[in-house]
């Protein structure tokens, strides 16, 4: 299937999202009736209030659940597609968000004993690899959540998902975090971080915990590694909950960088500029920090996050100190003759794929694209958010990855 038809087969799918505040919407409904499989999800609460918005029909099913006729104008590279969206119980459409209330809610947490989880560290053949899980006294059944992270992040980047959970009342089971080889804290004494290893080592430390089976969450570079993971068809794997991680462009730019300078400008700039700094090394590094203390860091950050100079002390350390560009590099070489399209249309198990509306990353057409091979997709573009919406926006993102009602 071609990319042109896969955007005409997505269309003509009723299951699946599109979400976002961010959007623009306007009046529908007139003119036919609606198609997609995308919902919009709003995040001004104040506006959720007031279902009669102009433009916005909303209506109950037999379930229960409210639907609401919005046209959602997103330029993709090839067309303008209108989406009907369909919200959990006790949602409602808002309209376009006014301000940036609830943008960044919370910072990082650092400590795991904050969040009520224990550090663990086992021996793998990268080296040693850490992660925090949910402790022995406190488990709760056989089956886990793995939560993995992206380029430059490392457990914590999950710890506002979590907190957004707590403060929702939400139960996620057991959980274990993880940095994966080479971030973190975790080692890579390879000189490669070939993705069917890191993989097989995940799955043999969901194992050693005593789980039987796994959800397995993922952020960009994590994102690609988890739907990796499922493609291979380990049934253990129940689900699959993706956060900007489905990496089309990412891969293309890999494999054609020059050409993706041209048709991919963001991403093949953050691809080149991670090259780069692998190739300086400490040099490099040393500048991106001096570059962040001196407040130069949200600059860099514009495409990244949808509010650069709105987000936290403790997130952009983060981003700092976890900056690994020849693990990024190595990373990458797992895209060089990786055909997604083959891997991941054999995914059988759910997934649940959150997209940030303002992401130059992994933008929406990749969320296109997911949708078009993956029959079992449910993708989701989440407004006022780019590549961090488990961040810059936990409590939409939440309801996306494991479908609990806004309220």
């Amino acid at each position: 299937m071609t990319f042109l038809e896969g955007l005409a087969h997505d269309a003509s799918r009723d299951d699946a999202l599109v979400v976002g505040v961010g959007v623009k919407t306007h009046q529908c409904g007139h003119g036919g009736e609606t198609t997609g499989r995308h919902r919009h999800i709003p995040v001004d609460a104040d506006a959720a209030r007031r279902p009669s918005a102009p433009g916005n029909a909303a209506v109950t099913d037999g379930e229960g659940h409210k639907s609401v006729t919005v046209g959602a104008s997103i330029f993709f590279a090839v067309a303008e597609r209108t989406f009907e969206a369909t919200l959990p119980a006790g949602a409602e459409h808002g309209g376009r968000m006014k301000n940036r209330d609830g943008y960044f809610p919370f910072e990082l947490e650092l400590e795991p004993e904050c969040l009520g989880l224990v550090r663990g560290a086992a021996s793998t053949t990268f080296g040693e690899l850490h992660y925090v899980r949910t402790a022995e006294e406190a488990r709760s059944g056989t089956q886990v959540t793995l939560f993995v992270h992206g380029v430059a992040n490392d457990w914590s980047t999950w710890t506002p998902l979590l907190r957004q959970a707590e403060k929702d009342g939400v139960e996620l089971g057991d959980v274990i975090l993880v940095d994966l080889p080479g971030f973190g804290e975790s080692e890579n004494r390879k000189s490669e971080l070939e993705s069917g290893e890191v993989g097989r080592v995940l799955m043999e430390l969901v194992a050693d915990c005593g789980y039987h089976s796994c959800r397995l969450v993922g952020h960009s570079m994590g994102g690609f590694l988890v739907l990796d993971m499922a493609g291979r068809g380990d049934d253990r794997i129940r689900s699959v909950h993706l956060v900007a991680g489905a990496y089309f462009s990412v891969i293309e730019t890999v494999q054609n960088p020059l050409r993706s300078l041209v048709l991919l400008k963001k991403v093949a700039i953050a691809y080149w500029m991670q090259s780069v700094l692998a190739a300086l090394g400490r040099p490099g590094l040393r500048m991106v920090k001096v570059g962040s203390a001196i407040g130069l860091l949200p600059l860099a950050l514009n495409g990244f996050l949808a509010h650069p100079w709105g987000i936290g002390k403790s997130f952009r350390k983060s981003l700092v100190k976890g900056m690994r560009p020849d693990q990024f590099v190595l990373a990458a070489q797992n895209g060089l003759d990786y055909d997604p399209d083959q891997h991941w249309s054999e995914i059988s198990c759910p997934i649940h794929a959150a997209f940030g509306v303002e992401d130059k990353l992994v933008p929406p057409r990749d969320m296109v694209r997911l949708a078009a091979i993956c029959e079992s997709a449910k993708t989701v573009l989440v407004g006022d958010s780019a590549h961090f919406p488990h961040v810059e926006r936990p409590r939409e993102t939440l309801a996306v990855l494991f479908g609990t009602a806004l309220s």
